[in-house]
């Protein structure tokens, strides 16, 4: 029910947020798969780190992505009350 309104607030394609949720847990479940063989190459430090790493780059997307679409809207408010940002 929200895909639509995150899509048009966003500028993005409304199919890509209605199936960002299914992507991500079907992603999930393959890579649950082959815990045993992650444990047994890196044990289960090595498995433990991997998955903050794993966690860290993620949110440095996010954080990316959010500083982004935060210097979007700003530009955009900017320009409709015609302030230059330079």
């Amino acid at each position: 029910m929200l895909a639509p309104v995150i899509a048009s607030s966003q500028g993005s394609n409304v199919d890509l947020i209605a199936f960002y949720g299914p992507i991500t847990y079907v992603v999930a479940l393959l890579v649950s798969f082959q815990v045993p063989k992650l444990l047994q190459a890196l044990g289960g430090y090595g498995l433990g780190l991997l998955c903050v790493a794993v966690s860290a780059a993620g949110l440095l997307f996010l954080v990316a992505a959010v500083a982004f679409i935060v210097m979007e809207e700003r530009a955009l408010i900017s320009s409709a009350d015609g302030v230059s940002l330079d």
